[in-house]
Order: C-alpha cells, then sequence, then structure tokens
C-alpha cells in the first residue's frame, strides 16, 4: 500500500463518485441501494422521518452521524463509500478506497481507523456483502497493526511507532473488545476462512480475549 496524503485520500473518494455518481444520494434521494429487500424508506434518515429517502443498511446505522470530515486526513463523503460496499458493481472499487481512507502505510493505521472499523466488521460478518473478502482483508489488517508494541522490541518500535504516538491502535482494541461479539460470530464462521488463516484468526481471537498470539 503506498502512503496517501489528505489530497490523495479525497482525490481518491472523488473518483469513486465520478464512477458511481448514484453513490452520492445515499443515503437520501429515492428507491434503494443494489440488492435491497425489505426496509421501508426512512429507515435511519438522520431526522428519523419516513416519506421516500433513501434507507440506511442496519449495519451501516451511525456511520453518517460520525464527523469523518473533523478526522485529520480524512475525507468527509466515507458514508458514501460505506454505502458502496453494498453495491455489486461498486463494491471492490468502495473497499479499495475505504482501505486507501483508513490505512496509513504498510505498518500504520489511519486516524479514521476506529471509527470506520465497526461499520467494516458488522459488513464482513455478512456472508452476502459483495466485497466481503476485502472487509476481511481489512478487518485482518486492522487486527495485526492494532496490536500493543513491546517498547523494549527496538525492532517493533522502529516499524510501529510508540503507543503513545499511534492513539488510534489503542482506539481500535477498544473497538474490538466492544465487537467481541461479532469477531467471535466472524470467527466462528467456516465460509470465511481457509486452513492457513489459522495465524489470523489467533490474532483475532487474542484482541476479544483468547488465547494470545505471539507477533511473527
Amino acid at each position: 500500500m503506498c502512503v496517501m496524503d489528505a489530497a490523495a485520500r479525497q482525490a481518491e473518494v472523488d473518483g469513486l463518485l465520478r464512477r458511481y455518481p448514484h453513490l452520492r444520494s445515499a443515503p437520501g434521494g429515492q428507491g434503494s441501494w443494489p440488492g435491497h429487500q425489505g426496509a421501508s424508506a426512512g429507515d435511519g434518515t438522520p431526522d428519523g422521518r419516513a416519506g421516500g429517502t433513501r434507507p440506511t443498511h442496519p449495519a451501516l446505522r451511525g456511520c453518517e452521524e460520525v464527523r469523518w470530515g473533523d478526522i485529520p486526513g480524512c475525507p468527509s463523503d466515507v458514508p458514501a463509500v460505506l454505502h458502496g460496499l453494498f453495491d455489486p458493481a461498486a463494491a471492490p472499487d468502495a473497499a479499495r478506497v475505504l482501505t486507501n481512507v483508513v490505512v496509513a502505510g504498510v505498518f500504520r493505521l489511519g486516524e479514521a481507523m476506529p471509527d470506520a472499523l465497526p461499520f467494516v466488521l458488522r459488513l464482513a460478518v455478512d456472508p452476502g456483502a459483495p466485497a466481503r473478502a476485502r472487509l476481511l482483508d481489512l478487518v485482518l489488517v486492522a487486527a495485526e497493526l492494532c496490536r500493543p508494541v513491546d517498547p523494549g522490541n527496538p525492532r517493533e518500535v522502529l516499524l510501529l511507532g510508540h503507543e503513545a504516538d499511534r492513539p488510534e491502535r489503542a482506539r481500535c482494541r477498544a473497538v474490538f473488545r466492544e465487537e467481541a461479539a461479532l469477531v467471535r460470530a466472524l470467527l466462528d464462521d467456516p465460509t470465511a476462512w481457509e486452513p492457513a488463516d489459522d495465524e489470523d484468526r489467533a490474532v483475532l481471537q487474542e484482541l476479544v480475549g483468547g488465547a494470545p498470539a505471539g507477533r511473527g
């Protein structure tokens, strides 16, 4: 992954919305997202009113309330990117863009990751999510990069930075604990994993109180 500054992240989001302009109306406007079934008009709108507005998928309820634009380096249109994850055509592109927004580099989480992680987890547990494999990868990146760094290990500190300089790590660990039920459901889902994923699963298990998993 390349390192992106705020302007590059905004350009990524703007490009996605040019390619899939209907995402700009999520959750406003008429109708529902592609493939949506059974939600009533007005569900999840900011003021709770019915009357022809696009409903918000249950997994994304609350995403409009996050002040994404106030997070350093984060575009304000993240909700549109999240809604793109339900569009079979847009989902792979939306997952790539979201990753570029919430991961700051090979060894560093972005400041928006703690706010995005609850929604990513809720989407990743859905076997029908169009971009599920990419979302699982993003969950595993967050899990690996948020683990505490041993201050006595110079190599870890050099690669990952001191805990005090990376507050997003502790915030992500808190999200994993708060969403432990989702993480355990994901761990128990045989459709989500391959046999070679045991090490990745051990990292997630560690974060929600399972057997410890050491860094490689």
